[in-house]
């Protein structure tokens, strides 16, 4: 059992309820990189990159770890925040409208922390797919 499967049963067996929805941090991200490439570019890189992940659950209060689940936290930030409506694999699409709205707004890419997170809010098993929402985080740097 990998990934949030196990998470879910592990917290299952502690009789823990999280507190939102599933969540993935994405490591490692150079903005301008991403935002300085064709659409096509972006795709592939996006894609094809073998990424610096953290996915879980937020929790009311930090639990012991177990095996290859380990406790983490996301400090609280001030940043960019969209929502994403359709298929996961398009939600480069929202990062973009996100990137194109700082470079609009005065916001240097280069002041955006290099980590981003996505919030599923609803589930790929109970709607369809162009209904699926996919909340996204890019924090500015500290």
């Amino acid at each position: 059992m990998k990934g949030f499967p196990a998470i879910s049963a592990y917290l299952d067996e502690l009789n823990v309820t999280p507190t939102r929805e599933p969540f993935t941090v994405y490591h490692g991200i150079d903005w301008k990189k991403l935002h300085n490439q064709s659409g096509f570019r972006m795709f592939l890189e996006m894609f094809t990159r073998k990424w610096d992940i953290e996915f879980g659950f937020p929790v009311p209060e930090e639990l012991p770890g177990r095996d290859a689940i380990k406790p983490s936290s996301i400090a609280s930030f001030q940043g960019i925040v969209g929502t994403h409506r359709g298929a996961y694999q398009k939600v480069g699409k929202t990062y973009n409208a996100m990137l194109n709205w700082a470079v609009e707004n005065d916001i240097p890419l280069e002041n955006l922390a290099d980590w981003s997170v996505e919030f599923y809010l609803n589930d790929p098993c109970e709607v369809a797919t162009s209904e699926l929402e996919t909340e996204v985080w890019i924090p500015m740097k500290a």
